[in-house]
């Protein structure tokens, strides 16, 4: 007796169990989906290794579209020194709290990955710099196809800001 009401058990826990599993299939379970993004942009790190003292001019090209900005060396403050034309770019600023000659700007930081990012840098004592790069963007979905309306995009280059010195430019 004993033995025939495990053997009822189990079978019924089986069919129980099967006939679970048939109603909620995976092709019917619902999908979790989290509000996690990814950091998007393009980061351009500027390695420089002095900025001169003085009034900088940035024209950033982006694809087809031209950006300027400006700010000055050394850092009046730590309050953001420097502006851009176009919201959605800022002239990353390093050092601000340490002795003026180490005042940098480190970065140019954009909310758009362009293919192509070009760089013209002048300051008004007779330096200056270009230089442009390719972007490899890296796209991926965080949470995965499913989930995300699109990819979520970001991308970093490094350029190299070698100084030049214009006489006629120079006062």
């Amino acid at each position: 007796m004993i033995r025939t009401l495990m053997f009822f058990f189990r079978w019924n826990a089986f069919w129980t169990l099967a006939l679970l599993l048939l109603a909620v299939s995976p092709a019917q379970a619902e999908k979790s989906c989290t509000e996690m993004w990814c950091q998007e942009g393009l980061t351009v790190y500027l390695e420089a290794l002095v900025w001169p003292p003085g009034r900088y001019e940035f024209m950033i090209e982006a694809d087809n579209e031209v950006i300027f900005c400006e700010g000055r060396m050394p850092f009046p403050s730590c309050d953001g020194n420097t502006s851009c034309d176009r919201a959605g770019v800022l002239i990353g600023e390093h050092g601000c709290a340490l002795e003026k000659d180490l005042h940098a700007f480190g970065t140019i930081m954009m909310e758009q990955v362009p293919q192509k990012i070009a760089v013209h840098i002048k300051q008004d004592k007779g330096w200056f710099s270009s230089d442009s790069v390719n972007v490899n963007p890296q796209c991926g979905y965080p949470n995965g196809e499913e989930c995300d309306p699109r990819p979520c995009c970001s991308a970093s280059v490094s350029m190299p800001v070698e100084w030049k010195f214009r006489k006629e430019v120079a006062q």
